[in-house]
């Protein structure tokens, strides 16, 4: 005699009690594991919310069009969707290329609104907000990612400033600008920040 564990009902046969739990309980266990599954589905996709597509911690409620320095400085752990442009940022210093740094701007799976993904000087803005971003604030967040001091204004790029003969100039475009730092950052601009 072979005994059903889920009703006690008693059978003559192992092939007797395999019928009985296909016919009477199969339905149950077919509940149960389709349970199981929304229960982990539900579980995954918290779990993927949460880690990536949260909405970022920071708000951007500043008056005006210039995006806040705490939206730049702010790691965030999706891309913004909002706005999303790419200037492009060269710096030459006695006649030499400087090479831009990869990942500015990115901690871990976290980024600012403001990084690079290499070192080609093309520069991502992918905010949440639309606001005007300032290539000053493009220097802060590479600040913060090499952990020194990155000057630009009309006086000095990096270690660099304006003596002697040599001067920190700026080109838009090919052309020449005097807004320095207070740039406001366009698509597809191209910058050239020169000191000679």
């Amino acid at each position: 005699m072979v005994r059903c564990g889920s009703c006690a009902a008693d059978f003559n046969s192992e092939d007797a009690l395999a019928q009985h739990r296909n016919a009477k309980h199969g339905s149950e266990q077919k509940k149960q594991y389709i349970a199981y599954g929304i229960i982990g589905a539900i579980v995954i996709i918290a779990i993927v919310y949460f880690a990536f597509m949260r909405s970022p911690d920071v708000a951007d409620d500043t008056p005006g069009n210039i995006a806040s320095d705490k939206l730049v400085l702010t790691p965030l752990s999706s891309e913004g969707t909002a706005l999303h442009i790419h200037p492009e940022l060269e710096i030459v210093i006695n006649g030499e290329k400087q090479i831009m740094p990869t990942n500015i701007g990115i901690f871990g799976y976290q980024m600012s609104v403001l990084h690079t993904h290499d070192a080609t000087g093309g520069d991502h803005v992918e905010s949440h907000v639309v606001k005007d971003f300032q290539l000053r604030q493009f220097f802060l967040i590479w600040s913060k990612s090499s952990g020194k001091e990155m000057v630009f204004n009309s006086t000095c790029i990096f270690d660099y400033c304006n003596g002697g003969n040599k001067t920190v100039k700026m080109f838009l475009n090919n052309e020449p600008n005097f807004e320095y730092e207070n740039l406001i950052l366009g698509d597809r601009d191209k910058i050239r920040i020169e000191y000679s």
